[in-house]
């Protein structure tokens, strides 16, 4: 099938104990394919997820993680970067460990993502020759470009690979351009399962589009005490 679907009938459910069937439930089921999965599983946070994995879902099996750079493009050279960070939107990436693309692979990546809806990618690949980087972070200049790889951890033969504009669509964007060169590098070691659970969604989003807050997770999800007197 397609995908399969577990409805249970519970009254009144803490979370803990909804997490703890579920949990026992799941180790019950791929112990019968022989998969060993260790309860009680890891928790992540939404914004957490969003953050690092720029995922609602992360893939957690390989390491490689969303890092926000915003503040180093506020003091770096006039550039569109820095307009963009000083005028309150977000510069996020990652560094890509082990990858050297040509100018072609990076076109390719490039029109990848703006088939999404992206305005463009940027990156910078320092190699034992030198380094090069987009003209958008070129412009940002030499102290910028040194402080980002800094940040990143990225060493000769890395790549560090950015994207600016308004945070939900640009987590989103390089969250998948993430599970893209996990596919394209291999970096998913095969038989693994990392199960998780993400908590703490929001209820609540402000549609632009029709003008109201509509439900973001399941309408019938129970709030946070904390969030009952949050004016949505």
């Amino acid at each position: 099938p397609e995908f399969t679907q577990v409805d249970i009938e519970m009254s009144f459910p803490s979370q803990e104990e909804l997490f703890a069937l579920m949990e026992e439930m799941m180790v019950e089921v791929f112990a019968l394919k022989g998969v060993t999965i260790t309860a009680p599983l890891p928790r992540i946070s939404y914004e957490d997820a969003m953050n690092r994995y720029g995922s609602d879902k992360p893939d957690t099996r390989f390491d490689v993680f969303l890092q926000d750079f915003t503040e180093i493009f506020k003091k770096a050279d006039p550039c569109v970067f820095r307009e963009m960070a000083e005028a309150g939107q977000t510069i996020r990436g990652f560094m890509a460990p082990r990858v050297s693309y040509s100018r072609k692979i990076l076109d390719d990546l490039t029109n990848y993502v703006k088939q999404m809806g992206a305005a463009g990618l940027a990156w910078i690949k320092p190699t034992d020759e030198g380094m090069s980087s987009a003209p958008v972070v070129k412009n940002a200049g030499a102290a910028a470009i040194d402080a980002v790889l800094a940040q990143a951890g990225a060493k000769n033969g890395d790549m560090v690979f950015l994207m600016a504009g308004e945070k939900e669509p640009v987590l989103n964007l390089m969250g998948t351009l993430r599970l893209e060169l996990a596919r394209r590098e291999n970096w998913i070691p095969a038989n693994t399962w990392n199960m998780l659970w993400v908590v703490d969604f929001p209820l609540l989003e402000f549609s632009a589009e029709e003008n109201r807050w509509v439900s973001r997770h399941h309408p019938r999800s129970e709030e946070h005490t904390s969030e009952l007197q949050s004016p949505y």
